[in-house]
């Protein structure tokens, strides 16, 4: 995200809404209001609708313009997100990703990968995050920001933009050096030596839940201890309680020693809360460590603590008390500034200082939207460039037909030469208006002409002897040209027959003539006893170009307005 000129950065979480208007990886300015945790689903419930007001109280405070297209950050309640290594390249890898997560969450979630590490030396080596979102919850922000003027550039899941960073942080560390990378709400685990990246792991607890442990440590008189059907306190804390807890937890961290805050002492009052949370903590990197690493690899010595949550004053020292292993905070942690938005060592501030930044997804009518806005603009770039050549062809006639009327003027001889010109202007004229009436013809019957011949060319070559095409058969469904290909996908295994789909739909969609190319349901199919088949049924709809006869009429009504010389 560095590299980009102006970026105007949106941050969602459960307890805060902040913008930033970023310049080249550095941030200009940022604002944020805080919101109440406890209606955190209440505002997905709504379409966030109760955000409205607060997000453009917010957009308000900024003093110079900014672009109207943002990049959302937000606290996603309902990402499914796996991580894959596969011997393959980055985009097979992706392909076999992306196949293996639709086959739990279906076809009509978006779905989207992140690459994490590629290793090339030996083998090839490939380590992707892919990751899915309910297409409800897209269309939620994506209206927001749209009621509020703003246009949806990219919506990244906070998860997925944690485990990047982490990712990175984990490549840059020593080969004996393990990170957790402690988060909001999203902690992540990750562990990268010489060979390459081992292990990454998102871990759903962050330093949010040691803030509402301080709060109910000072103020128990508050909790309302009426139980779920899950088990668990609802409490009745406000949100000014969460940021004095907040501001105490930075300023005094874990309680390891005895002493007093506002006339608490704060060891005994708060330190029996936090100690589940902190055990949690251990427990996750615990069977992290011990399931996650493969057979024959090394276990790390050392973990360093880092993230936003690595400026909690004696946090190392609380998590070494349960591991067996020497505990290291980020030698930058001093500088971080975790309540500020967009503060040092926060998320947001990472990706912004990044030189890359995770692919974001975005809901069906955002795509929609792009793909009409670039087929208008490839439209109206042709009608322009027909029309200039036409005002081009008139110019040059308009400049011939000058020079003869001078040629005339001076020499009287060369009248029979100016009459033999007039009749081919006759002539011209009389064809202008046989094609002007065909043209006006054509407007009135014809709107657009469906792109056949592209796809049913490049079909052919983008057809490997793994697919067997069974039936081709082109239509106009309501109005729109579609191919349908009933087929067959061969591999000799199952896998195989799938990814063989893959990069045959991936093949249809980069023709330039195809709009959409819609996979219905497939089945798997045995055939003999060393091969599978994926049994498929695919749809593609192409571009239908709009003929250019109205300029034309225009362009021959204004050549003729000048009349005949």
């Amino acid at each position: 995200m560095q590299k980009a000129t102006n970026q105007l950065i949106i941050n969602l979480s459960p307890s805060m809404l902040s913008v930033a208007l970023v310049h080249r990886g550095k941030i200009q300015q940022a604002e944020k209001v805080d919101l109440d945790t406890a209606q955190w689903a209440g505002y997905w419930d709504d379409g966030l609708i109760g955000l409205d007001q607060s997000f453009r109280q917010l957009m308000s405070r900024f003093t110079s313009s900014h672009p109207s297209k943002a990049t959302v950050f937000y606290h996603s309640p309902s990402l499914i997100q796996k991580v894959y290594t596969f011997d393959l390249k980055e985009s097979q890898a992706s392909a076999a990703g992306i196949t293996q997560l639709r086959d739990s969450v279906g076809l009509n979630r978006p779905v989207e990968t992140c690459l994490l590490a590629q290793e090339d030396s030996g083998d090839v080596s490939t380590t992707t995050l892919v990751y899915s979102e309910r297409e409800e919850q897209l269309r939620s922000i994506y209206a927001w920001l749209n009621r509020c003027g703003i246009s949806a550039k990219s919506l990244i899941p906070s998860s997925v933009a944690a485990v990047k960073v982490a990712t990175e942080v984990a490549k840059d560390s020593d080969s004996d050096t393990a990170i957790f990378y402690l988060g909001d709400d999203v902690s992540v685990f990750a562990f990268h030596n010489e060979s390459g990246l081992k292990i990454v792991r998102s871990i759903e607890i962050g330093y949010r839940k040691l803030i509402e442990g301080y709060a109910q440590g000072l103020w128990p008189n508050k909790l309302n201890h009426e139980i779920d059907s899950e088990d668990q306190e609802h409490t009745q804390l406000d949100t000014s309680d969460i940021i004095k807890a907040q501001s105490l937890l930075f300023e005094h961290g874990i309680p390891m020693s005895i002493f007093e805050v506002e006339g608490v002492e704060l060891r005994s009052a708060v330190l029996p809360v936090l100690a589940p949370v902190l055990q949690r903590v251990c427990i996750e990197i615990k069977q992290t460590l011990r399931f996650g690493l493969g057979s024959g690899v090394e276990m790390p010595k050392h973990l360093m603590l880092c993230g936003p949550g690595a400026a909690i004053p004696h946090i190392g020292k609380a998590i070494s008390q349960h591991l067996d292993m020497y505990i290291k905070i980020d030698p930058a942690e001093s500088s971080f500034e975790p309540m500020k938005p967009f503060g040092r060592g926060t998320l947001q501030w990472s990706l912004c200082k990044s030189e890359s930044c995770p692919n974001g997804l975005l809901p069906e009518i955002a795509k929609d939207s792009i793909a009409r806005k670039l087929l208008t603009r490839c439209l109206v770039a042709g009608v322009a460039v027909a029309l200039l050549a036409i005002g081009g062809e008139y110019f040059a006639l308009s400049s011939e037909h000058q020079k003869i009327s001078q040629a005339i003027e001076q020499d009287t001889s060369r009248i029979t030469r100016v009459s033999e010109y007039r009749q081919h202007m006759e002539s011209a004229s009389a064809m202008s208006g046989i094609i002007r009436d065909v043209s006006q013809l054509a407007v009135e019957t014809v709107e657009s002409i469906p792109q056949w011949h592209g796809p049913l060319m490049m079909i052919s070559s983008l057809t490997p002897d793994s697919i067997r095409v069974s039936e081709l058969r082109g239509d106009l469904t309501q109005g729109k040209p579609v191919i349908s290909i009933n087929g067959l996908a061969l591999a000799s295994t199952e896998k195989g027959a799938s990814i063989e789909l893959n990069k045959f739909v991936a093949g249809l969609e980069g023709i330039d003539t195809v709009v959409s190319v819609i996979l219905g349901g497939t089945s798997r199919v045995s055939i003999g006893d060393d091969q599978w088949g994926r049994q498929f049924k695919l749809d593609i709809e192409l571009l239908q170009t709009t003929l250019p006869y109205q300029a034309i009429i225009e362009s021959q009504a204004n050549a003729s307005a000048g009349g005949m010389p």
